[in-house]
């Protein structure tokens, strides 16, 4: 009876195998890598000394060097020279450091010497002087002295001759200042800026006079009003004109008023306004007597005008002269203290009687 016989089996290739054998060849070359590369960087190389010099006893001495080589020959006479040429350096700094030392002291002593000369060119010119004023002194003394007691004996006499005469009296007159409020015609002066400027206010307020009739129509049908005049002069006046609300209207706070009643309206505040920083006159051209300050104070009503200063800090020099010139024409002065930032303005509400001396 036949056997039959088992086929042999075949060695199948395995992937992991062969994936170990790779792994373990890349690990051994990365270790031969790493261990070449700390191998160069602690490898430092032969270092040659700064000051090497060859030992040419111990070359003459040494029986493996040859006396007779050339290039033991060409060291040897290299040394030779290196050393003289240290000796003749070395000789020749020291001969230049003793140069360098004689010549800061002969400057020092340059210095000295001319800061003695200075001082006794000095000491020479006091002298001078001296001697000169002494005889200037000398050769005027007598003259001047006697000069001295005459003017002396001269006052003397003037002052016996005033004792025995009576000196004539000499009023001064100076208005008192008596505050009073104005209730005539005001002429208006803005004094800013070191000048003085007139304000024509009359001239303003007639022509919203002369436009009431037509602002009371806009007023119908608003409480107030704004305006601005024209300009006259170096000013123009921005002014309020407001309707009266009765009892009845401030009590309802109508947004809009009634334009079918009767109302009553009226001026009720205005401001001055100016676009010129450099109008007006200086003390100087308004004391001239052409100057438009001075024609103007000479048309004046002395029992019916009075002038009102508004004056800023800066001009109280120009409105304390033209005060006294005004109290010498018996004109009456109001002032009205201004701060810089406050305009020249009237309002009803605030009220803006000025007071008069």
């Amino acid at each position: 009876m036949r056997r039959r016989r088992r086929p042999d089996k075949e060695i199948h290739f395995s992937f992991d195998s062969f994936l170990d054998v790779v792994a373990n060849v890349v690990g051994i070359i990365i270790k031969l890598i790493l261990v070449a590369w700390v191998g160069a960087r602690t490898y430092k190389g032969f270092e040659i000394p700064e000051s090497f010099a060859p030992n040419t006893q111990n070359v003459t001495e040494n029986k493996f060097i040859d006396i007779s080589d050339p290039l033991t020959q060409s060291i040897i006479e290299k040394n030779k020279n290196k050393e003289n040429f240290e000796a003749i350096l070395t000789s020749k700094k020291n001969d230049l450091n003793e140069q360098v030392k004689e010549k800061g002291g002969m400057q020092q002593k340059v210095y000295e010497l001319n800061n003695s000369l200075k001082a006794l060119l000095d000491q020479e010119k006091a002298l001078n002087t001296l001697i000169k004023e002494s005889s200037e002194i000398n050769k005027n003394t007598p003259i001047n002295m006697a000069t001295i007691k005459a003017k002396s004996d001269q006052l003397k006499e003037e002052i016996e001759t005033l004792k025995k005469t009576k000196g004539a009296k000499n009023e001064l007159k100076y208005k008192t200042p008596v505050s009073r409020t104005l209730q005539s015609e005001e002429m208006i002066f803005e004094c800013k800026n070191g000048r003085i400027t007139p304000v024509d206010i009359g001239a303003m307020l007639e022509e919203v006079s002369g436009q009431m009739q037509s602002l009371g129509e806009k007023l119908r049908k608003q409480w107030e009003l704004e305006e601005v005049s024209q300009t006259y002069g170096a000013f123009k006046i921005k002014y309020t004109v407001e309707r009266e609300r009765s009892a009845l209207d401030i009590a309802s706070s109508n947004a809009i008023p009634d334009e079918r009643s009767n109302f009553r309206f009226s001026l009720t505040g205005w401001v001055l306004e100016s676009l010129d920083p450099e109008r007006g006159e200086t003390l100087e051209q308004a004391l001239n007597p052409n100057s438009e300050f001075m024609k103007i104070i000479s048309s004046l009503d002395t029992n019916q005008t009075a002038v009102t200063f508004c004056v800023y800090p800066d001009s109280f020099t120009i409105y304390r002269r033209m005060r006294d010139l005004l109290h010498e024409r018996n004109i009456v002065v109001a002032g009205r203290p201004l701060n810089f930032d406050a305009p020249i303005a009237m309002s009803v509400k605030k009220g803006t009687a000025s007071r008069g001396q």
